[in-house]
């Protein structure tokens, strides 16, 4: 957790005050339930465990035994789908299982439309303020039960054998708009913030409007039983770093991380790769005089039939 010191009073009685919201393990969202539209030829996918390496077996077993203990995973012995993992080692050297759901369920899955924040209108909302908070929702979509038809389909595969999810799960195409549709519902009425998938913004025009709608957040997470990481949690900081962009009073600036990944992108190969390219240096498009002019030729690239050169 990190902090101003003017606020640090007012702050831990507030922090004090909703200890459930930062306590350990996962919360299970009250009100809402996620559902998995399929397409009309969607048909039944199957694929066969994948093996794991041995050296971090254990700590794949450990964590299915956690998120069985958690009531997310519970164990079955038949399924018409079955999806592989991917175990991913995080920093800490525990490890994150992902279901390879690109090879299964996403392709048959009805796209939800609803879109992510646009990121000019999004800092329309905080414009004024003075100091910054920013929480970070824990294992987000974790919180998020599926209806039961939908936790047949969320059936993955390892050398222990099947599991099923019940709750939703990072690696499905239609979880960043279910969840950023649910967060915004939840957050309605409150000012001065911006929600973006598992990142809240709360600002202020003074310290006491600031501490105010940071309780006013703090309350909804608490009555909809969402945790957040308190160690990854920033508070009234006269700056903050959010969705790429260095925010502090006097507005939006370029961060030296994304100039430098931007600068050191490798030359693309292909049309795929020239789409991210250019992505990636539009985002910062505010800061690019006559970008539209600079980028044109890259643009020619994409033409059908075209020539690439790079």
């Amino acid at each position: 957790m990190e902090s101003s010191a003017s606020s640090n009073s007012q702050l831990k009685k507030l922090l004090a005050k909703y200890t459930n919201v930062f306590k350990e393990g996962i919360g299970k969202l009250r009100k809402f339930t996620a559902k998995i539209k399929l397409k009309a030829n969607a048909k039944p996918v199957f694929m066969k465990a994948r093996s794991v390496p041995f050296a971090i077996r254990g700590l794949v077993d450990d964590e299915l035994a956690r998120l069985v203990k958690e009531d997310i995973l519970e164990s079955v012995e038949h399924s018409e789908w079955a999806t592989p993992i991917v175990p991913v080692i995080k920093p800490d050297r525990t490890v994150r299982i992902c279901g390879d759901f690109k090879q299964t369920l996403n392709p048959v899955i009805e796209r939800d439309e609803y879109p992510l924040p646009k990121i000019d209108e999004a800092f329309a909302k905080i414009a004024g303020g003075q100091k910054f908070s920013k929480l970070d929702v824990k294992h987000a979509y974790l919180h998020m039960p599926m209806d039961t038809a939908s936790r047949a389909l969320l059936t993955i595969n390892t050398p222990k054998g099947l599991f099923r999810y019940k709750r939703m799960v990072f690696g499905l195409s239609m979880a960043p708009a279910v969840w950023q549709r649910t967060m915004e519902e939840i957050f309605k009425g409150i000012d001065n913030i911006i929600v973006f998938l598992d990142d809240i913004l709360v600002t202020g025009k003074t310290d006491s409007e600031h501490l105010d709608t940071l309780e006013q957040v703090i309350r909804r997470l608490e009555e909809y039983d969402l945790r957040l990481n308190l160690n990854k949690c920033q508070f009234f900081l006269p700056s903050v770093t959010y969705c790429g962009f260095k925010i502090d009073k006097h507005g939006l600036h370029k961060t030296s991380e994304k100039i430098e990944a931007i600068c050191k992108a490798p030359a693309p190969k292909n049309v795929t790769e020239v789409k991210a390219f250019t992505g990636l240096v539009n985002y910062y498009a505010r800061f690019l005089p006559n970008l539209a002019t600079t980028l044109y030729p890259i643009n020619q690239l994409l033409h059908k039939n075209q020539k690439f050169v790079w």
